[in-house]
């Protein structure tokens, strides 16, 4: 759908290890943050740093392409900056009512 082409196992491999791995245990690190007051602040700084790191990275890298893009990457801008858009305000209103700690 995006162009990827997975020439051997190494690639394979790799792209199940960073989206699959490291988005589990990313996710798994969030819902903890849903249960576990004190992690709730570091998990929404999880979120707007590293959705937030792909939403910038993935716009600056379409405004300096000069090629042409498909809905994937325009619902994956949309999708990662509305996240961080949210997580960011979660964690603004959150630090007015949770004055202990980060």
């Amino acid at each position: 759908y995006i162009g990827y082409g997975l020439s051997g196992p190494d690639a394979r491999i790799e792209l199940v290890a960073m989206y699959g791995g490291f988005e589990i245990g990313l996710g798994l690190f969030c819902l903890m943050g849903l249960v576990k007051q004190e992690i709730e602040r570091p998990a929404l700084l999880a979120v707007v740093l590293m959705v937030g790191g792909l939403g910038v990275t993935r716009a600056i890298a379409y405004f300096v392409s000069n090629q042409t893009v498909t809905s994937y990457t325009y619902g994956a801008l949309a999708f990662e900056l509305t996240v961080t858009a949210l997580a960011l305000a979660a964690l603004l209103i959150t630090k007015k009512t949770n004055k202990a700690g980060f």
